[in-house]
């Protein structure tokens, strides 16, 4: 080592060969860390392209239907054969519960069935992945108006697809459709659970053969909802076989609710669960 090699920190300046060396090193790591931060970055999954228009109002009118799940039925337009389009946008109250005892009430204070009804409601849209969401963000303040109809409104054609095995995993349909981002996964399972129990639509996240986003309401077999058991298995793999059907523009599963009860009791048990009713959760 050369005299003027040896460096004390108080010194002014540190020796030359040990300048170099120093800034070669630090040049060498902020290179690096650069070259880290763009490889971390560029690997981040990208949020998903829903919405949520907060603190827009808008205001929407159609049917109010409550089976399978609440839904608000609007026209669209009409085919070549003059038969009416419609689309479903599912209905939410806010915060983490839903709508179906308001519209319950509104029923019991019109003395009407909800089909012989137009609804105006006011709230929030929440949209994404070829789906629309409606939040009563007033809750029942958020009923601006309802009339009688004309004619009762003509319930939907179901058409039974018959019994299929769905491989997904069950979300609340607020969440994820652009209230929260991301909207699914054990990062989100917590508020799933609490959106479901609260009354929130159940949705099947699932993917056709092709590799498509598909997505389907999730009800009981008498298109009755106990949202509470369900909501305990959002958030996880699994596979849940029951009835298909389509419903207006939605797909719709009747799930078997004891073959549910029976999972959420062993939900604890280490391994795959699997059980004769169709349902598999794995851990």
């Amino acid at each position: 080592m050369m005299k003027n090699d040896f460096y004390v920190g108080y010194f002014p300046k540190a020796p030359k060969p040990l300048a170099r060396w120093l800034r070669c090193v630090i040049a060498t790591l902020i290179l690096v860390f650069a070259l880290l931060a763009i490889f971390v970055a560029g690997n981040q999954g990208r949020f998903a392209s829903t919405n949520f228009e907060y603190g827009q109002p808008t205001e929407l009118k159609g049917v109010v239907s409550l089976s399978p799940v609440p839904r608000l039925i609007i026209e669209t337009g009409r085919n070549r054969q003059g038969i009416a389009m419609t689309k479903s946008i599912l209905l939410v109250n806010f915060g983490k519960s839903g709508v179906m005892e308001i519209f319950r009430q509104v029923e019991k204070e019109s003395g009407r069935p909800l089909a012989d009804l137009e609804f105006t409601l006011s709230g929030s849209l929440i949209y994404g992945e070829g789906k629309v969401v409606f939040e009563l963000t007033g809750q029942r303040a958020s009923i601006l108006a309802y009339t009688p109809l004309a004619k009762p409104y003509a319930p939907a054609m179901v058409s039974d697809l018959g019994t299929q095995s769905i491989d997904g995993e069950i979300i609340d349909s607020k969440c994820y459709f652009g209230v929260m981002k991301p909207g699914f996964g054990k990062v989100h399972r917590s508020c799933a659970i609490r959106c479901i129990a609260g009354g929130i639509s159940p949705v099947m996240a699932t993917k056709d053969d092709e590799g498509h986003k598909q997505f389907i309401l999730l009800a009981g077999k008498n298109n009755t909802s106990n949202n509470d058991l369900i909501s305990r298995l959002a958030g996880k793999p699994l596979t849940i076989s029951g009835q298909l059907a389509q419903v207006d523009d939605w797909l719709v599963l009747n799930y078997d609710e004891q073959a549910l009860a029976q999972i959420q009791n062993q939900a604890l048990l280490a391994g795959p669960i699997l059980l004769d009713q169709g349902i598999t959760l794995c851990n």
